[in-house]
């Protein structure tokens, strides 16, 4: 991919260890969507995306599901690059937290943490337990607290579940964004 799409993401990664988190590009670029409409303040005073609905929104070249595709796969096809690499799935996160967080842990070389404060972690992290949290300012971080407390597409929790993208999406929406999935590589088990 170009530049632009990257920035200069390879030069100062080389060498280092790479976490990929990933996430099914749908539910990205729908979770994007909200984010860059009602959180992110930088862009949410630009006239085009103020008036994008979201179906012009997953097509866009900037913000679309495209660009995040072609990130995913290209952060991937460096991976010899750096010194260690692993791809962590939300998904898996999602379903069995404590196994996927140990897992974590493991690669980052982190191996005193006992099973105990492993499903702490996991519980003080749980979606609810962050929305709660959310909600009562907790963390004291405006990156991290709704914009606007009644409108629940403008907290940080928005949702937290898989496959969210079909409520937001109709049906055309759907086939175009699991068409664009064809460009993800394998690797990542979207298909």
């Amino acid at each position: 991919p170009s530049k632009d799409i990257t920035g200069t993401l390879g030069d100062s990664l080389k060498g280092k260890k790479m976490l990929l988190l990933a996430r099914d590009p749908r539910d990205i670029v729908v979770s994007y969507y909200f984010h860059t409409l009602k959180r992110n303040l930088a862009i949410k005073n630009n006239e085009e995306v103020i008036h994008m609905d979201i179906s012009k929104f997953i097509r866009h070249p900037v913000f679309g599901i495209k660009r995040i595709i072609l990130f995913l796969n290209y952060v991937y096809d460096m991976r010899d690059s750096f010194s260690r690499f692993e791809i962590v799935r939300y998904e898996d996160l999602h379903y069995r937290p404590e196994k996927h967080f140990r897992r974590i842990l493991n690669f980052l070389d982190i191996t005193d943490i006992n099973n105990e404060n492993i499903k702490e972690a996991v519980k003080f992290s749980d979606f609810k337990n962050m929305r709660k949290l959310e909600k009562k300012d907790f963390f004291s971080d405006s990156r991290l607290r709704a914009v606007d407390s009644n409108d629940k597409n403008s907290y940080k929790t928005r949702r937290g579940i898989v496959g969210g993208y079909a409520d937001s999406l109709n049906d055309e929406d759907i086939e175009f964004v699991s068409k664009e999935l064809e460009l993800l590589y394998d690797v990542f088990r979207y298909k």
